[in-house]
């Protein structure tokens, strides 16, 4: 077994992720020493990284440098995660198709640009919960709809402003996107600022949506 462990096909994946808290064999800075061990045994074969809590920039950089073949990563709950570092990763991941990020502070306009500047493959991108509250977020959106023309998949559920995004934008994302979720919320709608609406249809007049 130990032989065939050192075969870099045998890490294609590495998911250290549905971690429960509450029953911790490891502490987050053991877990990612594992996850830095899993990616140098792949030797650059590893296509898919799942990783939740332990996460930090650092880790980003060295993912950056040592799985450039990388078509799927998954990001949850990584509070030691900058937008910064965000960006810096992205940059490095031009054969990227899958991208799920969900850390706990605002994702930036810069690194929605660079995901749409340097991810030139990217089927799905799901960002739903993150609070993206950009006034001009609609100009992000747009630079990841020109620069990922093989998105089909995209999830914003509760993510951005129902104010956002004109009718225009939204009809450009349902005619290149099949798998849509735009499920928005409005910051005036309640106390706690997370009323939500279920469609951004519902969200303006009737004589908007004539198409």
């Amino acid at each position: 077994w130990w032989k065939i462990c050192k075969d870099p096909l045998m890490w294609r994946t590495i998911h250290i992720n549905d971690i429960n808290l509450n029953d911790m064999r490891f502490s987050f800075r053991c877990l990612e020493k594992i996850c830095r061990c899993a990616i140098d045994l792949s030797c650059g074969h590893v296509e898919d990284i799942a990783i939740e809590f332990f996460g930090t920039d650092d880790l980003l950089k060295y993912m950056a440098h040592r799985a450039r073949c990388l078509k799927r990563l998954q990001i949850s709950k990584c509070s030691d995660i900058s937008n910064k570092g965000l960006s810096e990763c992205v940059k490095k991941f031009s054969l990227l198709e899958e991208l799920d990020i969900s850390f706990d502070k605002k994702i930036s306009k810069k690194s929605l640009e660079d995901i749409g500047r340097c991810c030139p493959l990217l089927k799905s991108l799901n960002l739903a919960n993150k609070f993206i509250l950009e006034v001009n977020f609609a100009d992000q959106l747009l630079a990841i709809l020109n620069g990922c023309p093989l998105l089909d998949s995209l999830d914003l559920q509760k993510s951005i402003c129902r104010h956002q995004l004109s009718p225009s934008l939204v009809k450009r994302c349902h005619e290149q996107i099949k798998d849509l979720q735009l499920r928005a919320f409005s910051p005036d709608d309640s106390d706690d600022g997370l009323a939500y609406v279920d469609t951004f249809e519902d969200t303006y007049a009737n004589e908007y949506w004539e198409y």
